[in-house]
């Protein structure tokens, strides 16, 4: 049986629970430049003062002045905060530092950036599981097939946005595509995804493409409150517009494997009607 490789999570760093240590948060602006990093971060260790996470603003350009943040670990320190920002705030290239402490008692967030945007410049959503019920089961469970027309077709019209977005990029080639947006969702935390089969010779029906996804967020969802049967009709729309996007061709998408009725994995046939 195939399975997919352990991962260590990564956590969001723009909000913090700070349970029972002593966090403060630093943004520090500066110069972006070649040991501008490396400074602060040796001025933090000096004071012994460990560091959490960092929020970067976004693609630094060199030489830009570019806005982080900082989440610093102050338990069972007897270090005062502005000292450490006094020194900070003398290192070449820093322009400016700010201390920030938990908004609430159990809350450190960084208040600094927003919205969250990708390279496109889009805004991103950072949705919990919990936040998505309502679409990949309540929606489901109420409306049966028309639910799943629905968020197929929302995934066909994604898959488009997709495939321009991967053209824009100079992506040309259909498997060099899907790679592409399989690399994407992994980034995202939407899934792993892989390219199990492969078989595209233009204008011939027995083309084939077969993906295989684990943790699929939609059909772990369906899973986990007993919705049976193929759920993952977002994924397996993008797929399909994405691929109609890159051949001109029309698509037939199937989830041949999923999760949600049992299977290790979910697997997304792409067949072509013409």
């Amino acid at each position: 049986m195939e399975t997919i490789e352990e991962y260590e999570g990564a956590r969001l760093s723009s909000l913090i629970f700070t349970k029972s240590k002593k966090l403060i948060g630093f943004y520090i602006r500066a110069i972006n430049r070649p040991g501008t990093l490396s400074a602060i971060a040796k001025t933090f260790e000096k004071y012994k003062v460990n560091i959490c996470a960092i929020v970067f603003s976004t693609r630094a350009k060199l030489g830009n002045i570019e806005g982080s943040f900082f989440v610093c670990d102050f338990t069972n320190l007897n270090v005062d905060p502005n000292v450490v920002k006094r020194e900070i705030r003398k290192i070449k290239n820093v322009v400016e530092v700010k201390i920030d402490y938990p908004q609430l008692p159990q809350i450190l967030a960084d208040l600094h950036h927003f919205p969250i945007i990708d390279d496109f410049g889009r805004r991103l959503l950072l949705l919990t599981e919990d936040d998505m019920k309502l679409l990949a089961v309540l929606f489901k469970k109420k409306f049966g097939r028309l639910a799943a027309a629905s968020l197929y077709h929302h995934g066909l019209d994604l898959g488009h946005l997709y495939a321009q977005d991967l053209k824009t990029l100079g992506i040309k080639d259909l498997k060099e595509a899907l790679k592409a947006f399989l690399i994407c969702c992994f980034a995202r935390g939407i899934c792993e995804g892989r390219i199990v089969y492969y078989s595209y010779r233009h204008l011939l029906r027995k083309d084939l493409i077969k993906i295989r996804i684990f943790k699929y967020w939609e059909c772990e969802l369906a899973r986990k409150y007993e919705i049976m049967g193929p759920t993952g009709h977002i994924f397996r729309g993008i797929i399909a517009g994405l691929v109609e996007a890159y051949t001109g061709r029309k698509v037939k998408a199937k989830e041949t494997s999923c999760v949600a009725k049992g299977d290790p994995y979910c697997e997304i046939k792409i067949e072509f009607q013409d």
